[in-house]
């Protein structure tokens, strides 16, 4: 898919870049970030234009290598990712090349780079990725874990309306800082159905930049984000029952657990990548508890769910 209207670079890893008309700044993750893509979620911070960003997002054209998988690591550590109408590429923990139809909706492009894009970019570096979202409780972080689909928005806006600050929506990066796992900020906004904002009457802005073709909208969290990582103290697994309980996991377990819901699954045909990922993962298991967190799927009983929440959370076990 290549895209028309600039001149190009020729690069190697089987990618080809444009060089940007237009230049956007912004943040995420503890990292700056140069962007050819407008991606009004992120934070606008004053930038000097002459220093070097950790991350550079630019269009171009991005070679299929493997039809047959969505996503893999090539031997010179490029990451390719594959969709319908949109193939990235992402080289060093730096680069993220973005080939798309001209058809696709701009939000649905800025949905693939500030999910998937994004998050193997952090793994890229070094980060462990969790399908999670964090929230900071009081003198607590917690991240709750789980499949697309599983409620982890849904924890984090009952947290939300329960006065907590979210961290990040829909993934925690993890790093070790002195065998410490500290998680990282992610977007000011948090991803929800419109339907949900209403019925709730959420105190976050209005959606950005929505597009008719998808039904979940990023939306402005009401609070500023830590500006710094946070030391992560507790994993909760989300899990369908049909009542409300905690269930602590031993390490055995834990280390399965995370590695089930890490982020980067994909990847694992590689023998590399799926050691290091057991290493992360029993490195976390070591030093922070995993609970399994039963709870049945109603609305009505969220505030009951974050209650047990913090009552775990005062607890040393």
């Amino acid at each position: 898919m290549l895209l028309e209207g600039s001149p190009t670079i020729s690069t190697e890893m089987n990618t080809t870049v444009m060089e940007p008309a237009d230049r956007y700044t912004a943040s995420a993750f503890g990292l700056t970030i140069d962007s050819a893509i407008e991606l009004p979620e992120l934070k606008r911070p004053p930038m000097d234009t002459d220093e070097e960003s950790d991350v550079v997002i630019r269009r171009g054209t991005v070679e299929e290598i493997r039809p047959s998988s969505s996503s893999y690591i090539t031997t010179d550590g490029t990451i390719h990712l594959h969709f319908a109408t949109i193939s990235i590429a992402i080289h060093d923990g730096r680069t993220i090349v973005v080939d798309h139809a001209d058809d696709v909706a701009p939000e649905v492009i800025r949905h693939v780079i500030l999910g998937p894009a994004i998050n193997h970019l952090l793994h890229q570096r070094g980060l462990l990725v969790l399908h999670a979202s964090t929230v900071a409780f009081d003198g607590s972080t917690v991240t709750f874990l789980g499949q697309s689909g599983q409620g982890k928005s849904t924890m984090a806006l009952a947290c939300l309306q329960a006065g907590h600050r979210v961290v990040s929506d829909d993934v925690a990066a993890i790093e070790f800082v002195d065998g410490t796992p500290m998680v990282h900020t992610g977007y000011p906004a948090i991803k929800l159905d419109e339907v949900v904002v209403e019925r709730f009457d959420l105190p976050v802005g209005d959606p950005i930049n929505p597009s008719y073709r998808i039904d979940r909208h990023f939306y402005r969290l009401p609070h500023e984000q830590p500006s710094d990582r946070l030391p992560l103290e507790r994993v909760f697994l989300l899990t369908d029952d049909d009542k409300e309980a905690v269930e602590p996991l031993d390490v055995g377990e834990r280390v399965v657990t995370l590695a089930r819901n890490t982020y980067t699954t994909g990847l694992f045909g590689d023998p590399v990548e799926r050691r290091r990922n057991f290493s992360q993962c029993g490195q976390l298991a070591e030093v922070v508890a995993v609970d399994r967190l039963h709870r049945r799927r109603r609305y009505d009983v969220l505030p009951v769910v974050v209650d047990l929440v913090q009552a775990r959370c005062a607890t040393q076990c």
